[in-house]
């Protein structure tokens, strides 16, 4: 057959190319091709053959490619290294900018593609080390079968990579030769696939950010205030993932069927403690918090925030949902399995959809797998195969530490020792400018990620140490550094476990599988064909000989290194066939820390999404009634906010006397909660509730938490005096926010749910009251405050959406705008306005199960996304369905770059063809890759 090279028919591409035009128009006049533009030839070179015949070395025999109407391939071939070299291939046509700027990215090397603006990522990229980590597990960690397959894929990206380059690679680089000239990309390695999972590690860290907040909260609130703004988590209303079972102390296994004895604590340090006391770490001595802390702390935090930026913003909206129900409960009589990870949005999606089958499926060539990938790593990372299936939810151990180190050039206190840095040059080149060369220092406890910031040569003055160790801190001099302790900067054999995935025919192959799965820390939920579910929590998770994780800890004292031994597998909570016949997994607690010992984290998530999916299976399974696939899907877009279920009717009971506002608030009458994108209810309510939390929280905290510009008169820190002097003269300053509206607080998730949630029926509690000036009184108590919540929405939805309320819409408020990684967010704007898409306006919202998070500190924009969607039938493969973000494409203008989001924002799937029948029938175009 003829190769087909244009991806998709002339129909479908003609207004893209039409507007190629006017780009090409505008390119000319802004200069920026220098003689050179981009022409229709230019934008298409890069799309990939789909149909004939192609060579590809190394092949064994021969690999068929087949992909349906939206461009996903399913791969056949007759063993894994030609399955796994034939993926290699093939995600290097759709997606290989991509898999480049991600290589890049883990190991430090941006600034070689983008110039001088990329050194300081690179600088702290190097200080931790993701690659080095990379090599060193490929090097001692990996089994020589994961080893083989790494070097099979990486061949496959070299074939393609040797065949293709410039424009025939991506536009991408043809506006890369603009800054760039002269590019070329280097040789795919093993190692660069190894490396990817350090980076959705990072992405998926923990509570590092609350670590760091908590810490920087201290120079406006107390030590009381802070952990008000950090509920505990509500057992007793959201339930855990594992709701039954008990550690066996004597084994240190743990088994779901036992019964709990409430021992928790006895294993693990400091396991069960909550932080709230401040008795460990430094969590005492916060509210006496010093300038020079503050601004190490601050300084960091800027530094943290530049990799997720490439990554997705790390905060409570990254998460994701997953469930499972017996088929006892389903139309089918057999397991259905959901899983819909929230990540930020990306164009390409994160996700690769593909299939990997055998011809034969043997002990020779295990793998007859689908579902999701990611473009650079061989294998599927959430999918099924021909008899489990599994998805993932973060889990959100806690493993990392920040540790304060006692510093000199060359060395580092400890136990009252000065011991000498662990160090080491890099060296960092930088297109169209000179190379650029860093010292990484580390201690025992981990790099010192604060070297990484100018702003951090002139360190604090005094840190706060907590009770029990002021006796053994040193003289803080000119201040302490800050060392990273991540159980991703250690080697680890992950890659292992998405093989032991894919080829698992049961749940105790599954289990072992897991085991493998050290960072990052997820959530794995399983069916099989025979009816089984179950659930697993691995991972490689510290146990701390002294404190909790919640605030930096004293490096100096040994006490506070971690144990050298991390919470055992067996350990780990997991449950098979419940008795309840499902599980949910939403990043909610996994167990109750009153009957588990080890310390997993005290920073859930606070379990909104997970019990609204167990309420709403609960009532359908009521009486007999059972779920179906629809039931499924549509669960999956459920919009109901629960804030609103708490908040709404106080808000109605408020006599509100302005005509303007009570039109506005009339729209809540009768309101059942549920955030459509055309409801002008749930546009108000979110305006009401972003207003509340500024008012009763965002206005009190320091500026190092709140929106970048976002200027407030405030008092100044550590102030408590009266706000204005004797001559009636304000004593307020103008203190202005330092952090990314995507990153800044009060963000709105579901941990302030439980905060508000706390105080809402304590109409005069001190948060509910605001400063004021003699001409302008704050609020008093909890009334007057929403009150003038309400005000202020009325007259920000106003200037945003018009008067007339009637035209009001969430999804207008509420939108998804796709942008194309790196050059589609810093590139020219007609490059921008070439690559990226959308608007979309979505329903749902911060916390709901349909979870299109937004940072109500920030505005309104969508900031997380479900970054895919499936719905695994047991019964029939064939009879499950699927959607990813954008399409399988990540070729601007491609038929498949975003053919899929139309239909994801609808909340509709594909149907999943997984049968060689069924794959026959549904494909398209088809491919043959001969040895």
């Amino acid at each position: 057959m003829p190769a087909n090279k244009t991806g998709s028919s002339p129909k479908k591409k003609g207004r893209r190319l039409r507007l190629i035009v006017i780009a090409v128009v505008l390119l000319l006049v802004g200069g920026l091709g220098f003689g050179t533009y981009w022409s229709i030839s230019t934008v298409r070179a890069s799309f990939p053959e789909t149909t004939g015949s192609l060579q590809l070395k190394g092949l064994s025999d021969p690999v068929q490619v087949k992909r349906d109407g939206n461009g996903i391939p399913q791969i056949y071939g007759d063993s894994p290294e030609d399955l796994f070299r034939a993926q290699g291939f093939v995600q290097a046509q759709d997606r290989f900018w991509e898999m480049d700027v991600r290589r890049h990215m883990t190991a430090g090397r941006l600034s070689e593609m983008f110039g001088s603006g990329q050194v300081e990522t690179d600088a702290f990229l190097r200080t931790m080390g993701w690659r080095r980590v990379a090599q060193q597990e490929y090097d001692t960690k990996l089994s020589p079968s994961t080893k083989k397959y790494l070097r099979a894929y990486s061949d496959g990206v070299n074939a393609y990579l040797k065949d293709h380059e410039g424009k025939a690679l991506s536009v991408e680089y043809a506006a890369l030769d603009f800054k760039n000239d002269g590019y070329k990309p280097e040789k795919w390695t093993p190692v660069d696939s190894v490396a990817w999972l350090k980076a959705m590690a990072w992405d998926l860290r923990g509570n590092m950010q609350d670590e760091v907040d908590r810490a920087l909260a201290s120079s406006r609130l107390s030590a009381k205030q802070i952990e008000e703004l950090y509920p505990s988590y509500p057992y007793s209303r959201n339930k855990p993932i594992v709701q039954g079972g008990a550690l066996n102390e004597a084994t240190d296994e743990f088994d779901p069927k036992a019964t709990s004895t409430g021992t928790a604590g006895a294993t693990g340090g400091a396991a069960g403690s909550t932080g709230a006391t401040g008795s460990t770490g430094v969590a005492s001595g916060v509210g006496g918090a010093t300038q020079g802390l503050q601004s190490r702390l601050t300084s960091m935090s800027k530094t943290l925030e530049k990799v997720p930026a490439l990554l997705g913003p790390n905060g409570s909206g990254i998460g994701s949902n997953s469930w499972v129900v017996s088929g006892k409960y389903t139309t089918t009589g057999k397991p259905l399995l959901a899983n819909d990870p929230h990540l930020a949005p990306q164009l390409p999606s994160v996700w690769y959809q593909m299939g990997l089958h055998c011809n034969q499926v043997s002990s020779k060539c295990p793998f007859d797998a689908a579902g999701y990938t990611f473009s650079g790593m061989p294998g599927v990372v959430i999918g099924h195969n021909q008899n489990i299936s599994w998805g993932m939810t973060n889990l959100g151990a806690d493993v990392s530490d920040l540790y304060l180190e006692k510093v000199t050039a060359t060395h580092y206190l400890y136990d009252g020792k000065q011991v000498p840095f662990r160090s080491r040059e890099e060296t960092i080149k930088v297109a169209g400018g000179k190379n650029r060369t860093i010292t990484v220092r580390s201690t025992n406890n981990g790099p010192i990620v604060s070297d990484r910031d100018d702003e951090l040569t002139n360190v604090g003055k005094s840190a706060p140490v907590g009770s029990g160790v002021d006796d053994v801190a040193p003289d803080r001099g000119d201040g302490y550094a800050v060392a990273l302790k991540w159980t991703a900067l250690s080697p680890s054999n992950s890659m292992d476990a998405v093989f032991g995935l894919n080829s698992a025919r049961n749940f105790d192959e599954f289990r072992k599988a897991a085991r493998d799965f050290a960072v990052p820390a997820q959530n794995l939920i399983y069916a099989d064909t025979k009816g089984n579910i179950g659930y697993q929590a691995p991972g490689r998770i510290p146990v701390r000989n002294e404190g909790d994780g919640r605030y930096p800890a004293p490096g100096w004292d040994s006490r506070y290194r971690w144990s050298s031994k991390f919470i055992p597998q067996s350990a780990l909570p997991w449950e098979y066939n419940p008795d309840r016949g499902y599980i949910v997994t939403a990043n909610q607690a996994v167990i109750d820390k009153k009957k588990y010992p080890y310390l997993l984290t005290d920073d859930w998530g606070y379990g909104a999404r997970s019990q609204r999916i167990t309420d709403l299976i609960e009532s359908k399974i009521k009486d007999g009634g059972k779920i179906s696939t629809d039931d499924m899907q549509s669960l999956q877009t459920d919009n109901s906010s629960e804030i609103a279920k708490v908040l709404t009717p106080y808000l109605l009971k408020i006599d509100v006397k302005d005509p303007f506002v009570r039109e506005a608030q009339k729209l809540l009458e009768g309101w059942d909660y549920t955030q459509d994108a055309d409801s002008a209810a749930a546009a108000y309510f979110n305006s009401v509730w972003r207003n509340t939390l500024m008012l009763a929280f965002g206005d009190k905290l320091p500026k190092e938490l709140r929106v970048k510009g976002q200027c407030l008169r405030v008092r100044p820190a550590g102030d408590s005096g009266p706000l204005e002097d004797l001559d009636g003269n304000t004593r307020l300053v103008r203190e202005c926010g330092t952090r990314d509206a995507d990153q800044a607080q009060p963000d709105g998730g579901d941990r302030w749910y439980e905060v508000v949630r706390k105080i809402i029926k304590e109409p005069g509690n001190d948060w509910w009251k605001t400063a004021g000036t003699r001409n302008h009184p704050g609020a008093t108590d909890r009334d007057q405050l929403l009150a003038q919540a309400m005000k202020n929405a009325r007259s920000e939805l106003t200037a945003k959406l018009g008067k007339n309320i009637n035209t009001w819409s969430w999804g207008r408020l509420h939108r998804l705008t796709l942008k194309n990684q790196t050059l589609g967010t810093e590139g020219p704007g007609v490059v921008q306005w070439m690559l990226n898409r959308g608007p979309w306006d979505l329903a749902g919202g911060e916390a709901a199960v349909n979870a299109t998070g937004w940072n109500a500190a920030g505005g309104y924009d969508v900031t997380w996304v479900p970054s895919m969607r499936m719905v695994v039938n047991l019964d029939n493969f064939d009879k499950s369905r699927w959607i990813n973000l954008t399409g399988a494409s990540g070729h601007a203008y491609n038929a498949h770059y975003t053919d899929q989001t139309e239909k994801w924002a609808k909340g509709e799937l594909l149907p999943w063809a997984f049968s060689k029948t069924a794959v026959d029938k549904s494909t398209d175009d088809q491919l043959a890759l001969t040895p």
